[in-house]
């Protein structure tokens, strides 16, 4: 398997916000546009596998702060990305929701690495 790559990486996030959204009954087009418009100002073909990870981090960061539900959409991600890389989705903290299930009172928190983010989603997800 292959890594996903950074673009892909944007583009996999910006499913996970429509798909969420769908899947719940209401569209949140303004932090998808928001998303977007910040994943376009990247760069989005970088060098190394390394330059890659740390761009999908910080755009996973960004959605995490834009959408409250991403832990489901984490898990629509992993379903849209059956090529990507197991172990570059785990480098990179796409979260999932056996993790978003905890009874952890912290909206979010972030490991030593800084690159695994995880939440509880409000009741309404």
């Amino acid at each position: 398997n292959k890594p996903v790559s950074t673009s892909g990486a944007a583009l996999l996030i910006m499913f996970a916000f429509g798909a969420h959204d769908t899947a719940v009954g209401s569209l949140s087009l303004e932090p998808a546009m928001e998303f977007a418009m910040y994943a376009s100002s990247l760069r989005l073909a970088p060098a190394s596998l390394a330059e890659q990870e740390q761009t999908a981090v910080e755009l996973l960061r960004f959605a995490v702060r834009n959408d409250p539900c991403l832990c489901s959409g984490g898990a629509l991600l992993a379903k849209a990305a059956p090529t990507a890389d197991p172990a570059f989705l785990e480098r990179v903290g796409f979260v999932t929701v056996s993790s978003c299930a905890s009874d952890d009172a912290t909206a979010r928190t972030k490991d030593d690495e800084g690159a695994r983010v995880k939440h509880s989603p409000p009741l309404m997800c």
